[in-house]
């Protein structure tokens, strides 16, 4: 149980971490995380789409932790930032693929200690990284 409890506290943690550097100006783009204080039967990953947010899938990501499942919901790389991509506006998405490579692949690696069962799903881009 310890175990499990100091994994939930890392991912939190080190999430709020790395989001409290960037220049979040939405707080619904945050990442969603829904931890039970134990491991559940299946645990829900979601990736959010193109220039969007974790928040495409609410109301989904609570009713499902409140059917019994931890959920998370990161947010992407370089989707903190909002505006016009322009000259004016600010920076572009990421464009190095070791980042789309190494973001899909560190959450089923971090959610696979949370439940018995992990399912991936995503919207727009996010069904990519999912796949």
């Amino acid at each position: 149980m310890s175990d499990y409890s100091t994994i939930t506290t890392k991912i939190i943690q080190q999430t709020k971490s790395i989001e409290d550097v960037l220049p979040i100006k939405n707080e619904a783009c945050r990442s969603k995380l829904f931890f039970y204080p134990h491991p559940t039967p299946k645990v829900c990953l979601f990736f959010h789409g193109f220039t969007a947010g974790p928040y495409q899938f609410e109301p989904l990501d609570k009713a499902l932790f409140e059917a019994g499942y931890n959920v998370l919901v990161p947010l992407q790389p370089g989707h903190e930032f909002a505006g016009n991509w322009n000259g004016d506006g600010p920076r572009p998405l990421p464009t190095e693929q070791k980042i789309y490579q190494d973001f899909p692949s560190f959450w089923p690696q971090t959610a696979q200690n949370l439940g018995q069962q992990i399912i991936v799903g995503g919207l727009s881009t996010g069904e990519i990284l999912a796949a």
